[in-house]
């Protein structure tokens, strides 16, 4: 089931910045208080969860065009109530994994896991308990066919996960598309409406609102 809202995206900057983050270290922490919301609504206490997000590898040395991207899995603090604490451990825990030496290598990994059987592969996609993306969109508005484009959404796969949560920015507005494997989250609109929720704690740093569209 595929879900969406809008954040602004000045918002989410300023909530960052006194969190002591960057754009997506409070992108995640607004996902992970939705998760947090979520379990809780279902009378679950939620800690660390495993996240997969891509991460580029471009360099200024790069050709245009084209990928240059991996994936990086490491835990979010999902339990951390408060916002900017939340923020800031993201940060500090994203960047560890930014550093690791090993980062660089990870296509050379992925192209033999190629080789490994499917249900080596989907073992360990069953570990990640959720997707994330955040994606540079248009910062100027444009036009397609002669029709004015209003927004912009995009749409990841779970790949394994429960949901897949990416960002795509469009004139100064966060968009976000949400993918979700019904199976493993059967209410929906309780879990978009904790997702919402969880932004809004996260944008009320910046006291900012979340703008609501509808599922």
């Amino acid at each position: 089931r595929r879900v969406l809202f809008r954040s602004p995206l000045a918002g989410l900057r300023e909530a960052a910045h006194r969190g002591g983050g960057a754009v997506n270290d409070a992108f995640l922490a607004g996902v992970t208080g939705g998760l947090r919301r979520y379990h809780e609504k279902h009378g679950v206490a939620v800690g660390d969860l495993h996240l997969t997000m891509p991460v580029s590898l471009r360099t200024d040395a790069d050709p245009m065009g084209g990928n240059r991207i991996t994936l990086m899995r490491f835990d979010v603090p999902a339990g951390i109530a408060d916002p900017a604490e939340r923020i800031a451990e993201i940060h500090r825990r994203a960047s560890a994994v930014r550093r690791e030496r090993s980062l660089p290598f990870t296509q050379a990994i992925a192209a033999g896991l190629n080789l490994a059987p499917r249900w080596y592969i989907g073992s360990i996609l069953r570990n990640v308990d959720f997707v994330a993306s955040d994606v540079p969109g248009l910062p100027v508005p444009i036009d397609l066919g002669g029709a004015k484009v209003q927004m912009q959404y995009a749409f990841g796969p779970t790949i394994g996960a429960a949901v897949n949560v990416t960002l795509l920015t469009y004139v100064g507005t966060c968009a976000l598309g949400i993918n979700v494997d019904t199976a493993a989250i059967p209410d929906y609109d309780v879990f978009h409406d904790a997702l919402v929720a969880g932004f809004d704690e996260v944008l009320a740093l910046a006291e900012a609102p979340t703008e609501r569209t509808p599922p």
